[in-house]
């Protein structure tokens, strides 16, 4: 490994981009800031041209999830990502992409420079990702971080039946039990697994809980039904099981 930690920096909000600069230059001279850029497109460019040791992702980038960096420059599994970002609710997914660290805005600097730490240690010890690895096992004990009336709560995906959209707000219906989410449906759709599938505007459904598909309604473990748009059947039919 060569002294310096080389990093590029991804974020479209050019004073965040200056703010994390100043920070690891502030915590480390271990850290050698290489590039930063705005966009997913000039992100995949930078990586591929600099090759850094390790990338710090911004999730939110101009309209865009950053997450489909990894599906226009896939050689970014092979890098230290450190996603940074205000939207704490997209953790799950970072954490299913493997991310090396999550921060959230504002930027704490004791974090900071943990993570600085720990980076190092990775590198000197010769770091090899193993993705696939992480990915395949990771579905055994996700959780989802719901913020609701009365704080947050953890609730494990293997024992969500179904979201359903109210308003402004999501109804998480567990086994035994509901959790009112103070965000949007869609907020939850970008996070959750492939094993979730939008069988209704108002609805999304975890397959793997679903018993029976007749008609225009999906009878679930629990006895209880959803509705399930005749659009959709086939395409459910064709994902589930």
């Amino acid at each position: 490994m060569s002294n310096k930690i080389t990093a590029v920096i991804v974020d479209d909000e050019g004073q965040a981009r200056e703010s994390l600069r100043r920070l690891l230059q502030f915590i480390s001279d271990s850290v050698e800031v290489i590039d930063e850029v705005a966009t997913i497109m000039d992100a995949a460019q930078s990586i591929e041209k600099n090759n850094p040791d390790v990338v710090f992702l911004d999730i939110q980038l101009d309209g865009q999830l950053s997450f489909e960096l990894f599906e226009v420059y896939p050689e970014l599994e092979k890098k230290l990502v450190v996603f940074v970002t205000a939207h704490d609710h997209y953790a799950i997914r970072a954490i299913k992409l493997s991310a090396f660290d999550y921060i959230l805005k504002p930027v704490d600097l004791d974090e900071l420079s943990d993570c600085v730490k720990r980076l190092n240690e990775k590198l000197e010890d010769n770091f090899k990702p193993e993705f696939d690895a992480l990915k395949s096992n990771l579905h055994e004990v996700e959780k989802v971080a719901v913020a609701s009336r009365t704080g947050i709560e953890y609730v494990p995906i293997s024992d969500l039946l179904f979201l359903e959209a109210s308003g402004m707000y999501t109804v998480f219906h567990l086994q035994e039990r509901q959790v009112v989410a103070s965000k949007p449906v869609k907020e939850f759709e970008q996070m959750l697994p492939e094993t979730f599938f939008r069988s209704h505007r108002g609805y999304l459904v975890n397959m793997k809980l679903v018993e029976e598909a007749k008609g225009q309604e999906l009878k679930l473990v629990n006895g209880q039904s959803i509705p399930i748009a005749r659009s959709k059947m086939n395409e459910f039919k064709s994902k589930w099981k």
